[in-house]
């Protein structure tokens, strides 16, 4: 249910008449599901039978209906009351259905002025709506009604987590939607500078990687595919890996790193005596393979990156 006029005129540390009506209600529903368990948010614009949330507790259940406007309301009162009656009959059902709480939650302010006289008299539209939600819920069969104003819902905004506020931006205004701009411009230095990070190392690695790991050899200076020789030899004919025929490479010879980067079996186990080289097989094979396509396109920024 929504007012709406010509201009809007938001208050408050958060301009809930930004959202809208669905997103105020979604907003609703992020507020109610971070806070209790057991809750269930149906989706906006369909016909809900007047419950927008409802939470399962020990006593019975408790029904959310969220009320949005997207100016001030000149008579909030009634203008809330009239939401109520207008919802009677499925508030009815709800608590035949086992609910014996109701909530109201409002984009809308209400005023805090105590009461100065008998039967309400002077008393703020908080004190008089809730003179008048204690009669429906008598009416109602209901062990409360409650309204959830615009203070309470900032109340319960500014205990979200940032992940909310994110979510729902748009209604950020002053110092609100200042800390969020500047949350957002560090984030996204810090994601720049990461990815900077994360390039530098693996073109690290890149050099690394280049050398021979010989030191005992005196070959640690020496490039990698200069020294590589990549022996071939006859690969195993076509053989059975748990039920799943493989066929292996043709009748003609084929080096190592040629057979591991093409072959279709998902394992390959390599062996041999220490000093053989596997090692260096996997340093050749990760070099040549994993890796060029990507620093390919690095090595040509690397006066930036260095």
């Amino acid at each position: 249910m929504s007012s709406s006029g010509s201009l809007p005129t938001p208050v408050g540390p958060y301009w809930y008449e930004n959202l809208g009506e669905d997103e105020f209600q979604k907003l609703c529903h992020v507020l109610i599901a971070g806070k209790y368990d057991s809750v269930t948010c149906y989706p906006v614009g369909q016909k809900d039978g007047g419950r927008d949330i409802t939470q399962k507790t020990d006593a019975g259940g408790v029904v959310y209906q969220v009320k949005w406007s997207k100016d001030p309301v000149k008579n909030p009162l009634t203008w809330l009351e009239k939401a109520i009656t207008g919802e009677s009959d499925s508030i009815k059902a709800r608590v035949k259905a086992g609910s014996n709480r109701y909530v109201l939650m409002t984009s809308v302010s209400g005023t805090a002025a105590a009461a100065t006289g008998p039967n309400d008299y002077g008393a703020g539209t908080i004190d008089k709506l809730d003179t008048a939600l204690a009669g429906y819920a008598t009416e109602y069969g209901l062990d409360s009604m409650e309204c959830w104003w615009r203070d309470d819902i900032d109340a319960l905004v500014s205990l979200s987590p940032r992940s909310a506020l994110w979510r729902f931006q748009k209604m950020l205004a002053g110092p609100e939607a200042m800390r969020f701009l500047l949350a957002a411009d560090e984030a996204e230095s810090i994601d720049s500078k990461l990815a900077l990070l994360v390039r530098k190392a693996v073109q690290a690695q890149w050099w690394q990687d280049v050398k021979v790991k010989f030191k005992q050899a005196e070959l640690d200076n020496d490039d990698l595919v200069d020294l590589f020789v990549d022996v071939k030899t006859y690969p195993n004919p076509t053989r059975a890996v748990d039920n799943v025929r493989y066929t292996e490479h043709g009748a003609n010879p084929i080096g190592a790193v040629e057979y591991l980067a093409s072959s279709k079996a998902p394992f390959t186990l390599v062996r041999g005596e220490p000093g053989q080289g596997k090692s260096t097989l996997g340093q050749y094979l990760r070099r040549s393979i994993d890796q060029s396509s990507y620093l390919t396109s690095l090595e040509r920024r690397s006066s930036v990156l260095l």
